[in-house]
């Protein structure tokens, strides 16, 4: 199950990222306007839903990241359910009854997957190639280094990269695994640790070091 965070018609919307079997490219749909437009079509009499409404939520489809987080696994359950019921019903109804609740990837402002995290935490020297660049380096780190970055440093795709004037930038930039955590913990043993994880994304991490010196 792919999910992102997209900007279409000017608003904000948790999407939903799957094949259309009509269109043949990925479209992108809004649990939010997915419910609104099935439970509009379950109410016309000659709707096949009209006795058994598709239901996914016990209230209204979260339409943010962090609202779907702050639901736990029921959450990533009704948004399971939700996911397969679109894949038939697009291929097997009317896709036009749901073309106001989605639209092409490609005709999308892609924001960051939570472009608002409660906490933005980065490691530092966690990979051995680190100490492999640096020969000299008279320590190693048992434990991974941590900081806290702002909200602001989070960028959706495409958006572009504001670096300090200075007369030289020196920094660099990396490729690098984001985690997502969704349920909470503490003392989490190694072989739970990622029944607490929601997703994964691919994080550019781009730093410079101006502001150090």
């Amino acid at each position: 199950m792919r999910l992102a965070t997209f900007v279409w018609q000017k608003n904000e919307h948790l999407g939903l990222v799957l094949p259309h079997p009509h269109m043949g490219e990925d479209w992108v749909f809004a649990p939010a306007l997915v419910q609104e437009r099935l439970e509009l079509y379950a109410s016309r009499g000659t709707s096949p839903y009209q006795m058994t409404k598709p239901r996914f939520f016990p209230g209204t489809a979260p339409d943010d990241m962090v609202e779907l987080l702050a639901l736990g696994d029921m959450g990533m359950s009704g948004l399971r359910r939700m996911h397969d019921f679109l894949l038939r019903f697009i291929e097997q109804s009317d896709a036009y009854i749901l073309q106001a609740a989605g639209a092409p990837l490609s005709q999308v402002q892609l924001r960051a997957p939570v472009p608002r995290p409660r906490l933005f935490f980065g490691l530092v020297q966690n990979s051995p190639t680190v100490w492999r660049h640096v020969p000299e380096r008279y320590h190693l780190n048992l434990f991974p280094q941590g900081h806290q970055r702002p909200q602001g440093a989070v960028l959706g795709a495409g958006d572009p990269i504001i670096l300090p004037q200075a007369d030289v930038l020196v920094g660099g930039w990396n490729p690098e695994l984001g985690v997502i955590i969704g349920r909470g913990g503490r003392d989490i043993p190694v072989g739970a640790a990622m029944a607490h994880v929601a997703g994964l994304t691919v994080v550019s991490d781009v730093t410079f070091d101006y502001f150090r010196r």
